[in-house]
């Protein structure tokens, strides 16, 4: 009776042959005087590490990391972006200043009642800061769907503020909106920062 010296796990075997599988056959009394070995649990342990290792290699991410001015997310929370061929652009960010430029050319000029430019520019922006606020502090999961929903207003409120601080730089409301909305906002941040994340499990990012 004889054993075979091997040490290669299954998957080495089964492809091309190594040195470690090209051992001659030795009679037993040879193996009776060494040192017993658990072949059976080196070999489960060896396999165990490279199949590890193997998972660890092709481990799934982003095929391409996007720069932070254009994506403004870290590669684990790109579905808050959009993504354009390669690159992940920040959803509210696509929606946002688009729509916003539009409008402060549109109203560039345009002198309304006062209690219109306050709805546009003051309560505009509301439902967009209450979500972020929300989902910052936990109470609200991220959705695709309704951050473009409370962007869009948020943009026509941001361009009407941007077409009164071209006429006024040191408009009162606009810089008013902008102080308390984006201490609000900063402060919900980082509260969110300090508790470890921003908000619950997301909808998937769009392709575009």
């Amino acid at each position: 009776m004889s054993y075979w010296a091997m040490t290669a796990c299954p998957t080495q075997r089964a492809g091309r042959e190594s040195s470690f599988t090209r051992v001659e056959r030795l009679p037993q009394h040879v193996f009776s005087a060494a040192i017993p070995v658990d072949t059976s649990s080196s070999v489960a342990v060896g396999c165990g590490a490279m199949a590890s290792a193997a998972r660890r290699r092709v481990s799934p991410g982003p095929d391409r990391v996007t720069a932070m001015w254009l994506a403004h997310h870290w590669p684990e929370d790109y579905d808050r972006c959009v993504r354009i061929g390669r690159s992940h652009v920040c959803r509210r960010c696509l929606v946002l200043y688009p729509v916003a430029l539009v409008v402060m050319v549109a109203t560039l000029g345009w002198h309304p009642p006062a209690v219109v430019d306050v709805i546009v520019v003051a309560l505009g922006p509301l439902p967009a800061v209450a979500e972020f606020v929300a989902e910052h502090v936990g109470a609200l999961a991220y959705s695709a769907r309704r951050q473009v929903l409370v962007t869009v207003p948020l943009a026509v409120g941001l361009g009407r503020g941007f077409a009164r601080y071209l006429t006024d730089h040191t408009d009162p409301l606009f810089w008013a909106v902008v102080l308390v909305y984006g201490g609000i906002c900063t402060a919900s941040a980082m509260f969110g920062s300090r508790r470890g994340g921003s908000g619950l499990a997301g909808d998937d990012a769009v392709d575009a």
